[in-house]
Parts: structure tokens; sequence; C-alpha cells
């Protein structure tokens, strides 16, 4: 019922889109042992990861294997992954989803801080 996403809302700019993805990978740097939210935050990180580099919205599943593809050594992604097609996902250990965050914010900020 009316207008359209399109019309409603304006194009964000880059820099926006970026600095908001950075914000929270740096913030769950410090949340790296949240069970609760590991699968979230990994899935979420290669969406904005795909996005940053593509500039392609896509479903996490859909980036999660882009992010597999271009950097295979990620195991939290994979570990997301079946997180998501199955009702007993195992744990993420917290330096897994550590180094996914890290390698997003490499691309995003330039860097990935201690």
């Amino acid at each position: 019922m009316g207008p359209g996403p399109g019309e409603v809302i304006g194009e964000v700019p880059g820099h926006r889109v970026r600095a908001n993805s950075v914000g929270w990978l740096r913030t769950w740097l410090k949340l790296t042992d949240d069970d609760k939210n590991a699968v979230h935050m990994v899935l979420t990180a290669c969406r904005m990861w795909r996005f940053e580099l593509t500039g392609e919205h896509t479903s996490k599943t859909a980036a999660a294997r882009w992010a597999l593809g271009r950097e295979p050594s990620l195991t939290a992604v994979d570990l997301a992954l079946l997180a998501r097609a199955t009702s007993h996902p195992r744990p993420i250990a917290p330096h897994d989803v550590e180094d996914v965050l890290r390698r997003v914010l490499r691309d995003l900020d330039g860097d990935a801080p201690d």
C-alpha cells in the first residue's frame, strides 16, 4: 500500500553504510563469545562484506556462500550455514567468529583493530 521503498527512502551514501557496518563489526569484536548471537554476527558480517565489495544486497545464506568462495578458511561461516540448516547447531568458537569479523574489517576499514 502506498509508494515503494525506493520512492520514500532516498539512496544511502556508501560511506554511511560502510561506517555503520564498521561500527557493528568493532562492537561485535568485543562479543565474540556470545554463543546466542554468533550465527547472526557471522552471517551479517558476510552480508556487509559482499555489499561493500559488490554492491549486492543478498540473503545471509548467499552472502555466506560468497564469503566462503572468497575465503574458504573461515570456519565460522561453514558453522553458521550449518546452524541455519539444522536444529542442532555446533557452537562457533570465539576465535573463529573473530577471524570473520577481522577479515571483513580489513576490506571495509583497511584494518582490523587489536
